[in-house]
C-alpha cells in the first residue's frame, strides 16, 4: 500500500536518492536540495511503501508578470518515482495529492513542463495559447509541454511572463 505524506527532515537523503535514480543526471535531485535550502519548497510530498520512500514530488513558488500578476502561482517540478516502482500509479497519486495541497494553500495557477500525454488527465492545458510565456518557450510555436492548471474556479486567465524560482537557474 502506498502512503502519500509531507516530507520530514529524516526523508531528505531518500528524496535525493529517488530523484537521482529517476533522471539521467542529478540535476533534479540537486534542484530539490537547493529549493529546500532556499526555503522555497512550497509543498514536498513523498510516496512511501513499506517504510521505503519510492516517490517524490516538489512544488515551488512562481512569479507572473503582466495581466495575471495578481495570481498566486506555483510550479510542479520535479516528480520522481524509483524506476522499479514506475507505471504503478504512484506518480498519479503524487500529482493528485500535490494539486490538492496547493489548492488548499490558496494557489490560483499551477505550471509545469511535462509530457503532453500524461498531464492533461489532471486538467493541465498548454499555457502558451492562453498567453503565458517563460524562458522555456522561446520564439514562435505552441510549446505544448509548458502547461497550466487553474486551481480555483472561475479564474479568467489573461497571460503574462512566468518565472520559476531562481533555484531553477542551476539546472543544466
Amino acid at each position: 500500500m502506498i502512503q502519500i505524506r509531507s516530507e520530514t527532515p529524516q526523508d531528505i537523503a531518500a528524496i535525493h536518492a529517488v530523484n537521482a535514480a529517476s533522471f539521467p543526471q542529478e540535476d533534479e535531485a540537486n534542484l530539490v536540495d537547493e529549493l529546500r535550502k532556499q526555503g522555497a519548497l512550497t509543498v514536498s510530498l513523498v510516496a512511501e511503501r513499506e517504510r521505503q520512500i519510492v516517490g517524490h514530488i516538489a512544488f515551488s513558488p512562481m512569479t507572473i508578470e503582466g495581466a495575471d500578476s495578481h495570481f498566486k502561482a506555483v510550479g510542479l517540478a520535479p516528480v520522481a518515482v524509483l524506476p522499479e516502482y514506475q507505471r504503478q500509479g504512484i506518480g498519479i497519486k503524487l500529482v493528485t495529492a500535490g494539486i490538492d495541497a496547493c489548492r488548499d494553500l490558496g494557489f490560483d495557477l499551477m505550471f509545469l513542463l511535462g509530457h503532453t500525454e500524461y498531464y492533461p488527465r489532471f486538467g493541465f492545458v498548454p499555457a502558451v495559447p492562453l498567453g503565458y510565456q517563460s524562458i522555456y518557450t522561446p520564439g514562435e510555436g505552441d510549446h505544448p509541454y509548458f502547461m497550466v492548471l487553474p486551481l480555483q474556479q472561475e479564474i479568467k486567465m489573461q497571460g503574462g511572463s512566468v518565472y520559476y524560482h531562481p533555484a531553477f537557474e542551476s539546472l543544466g
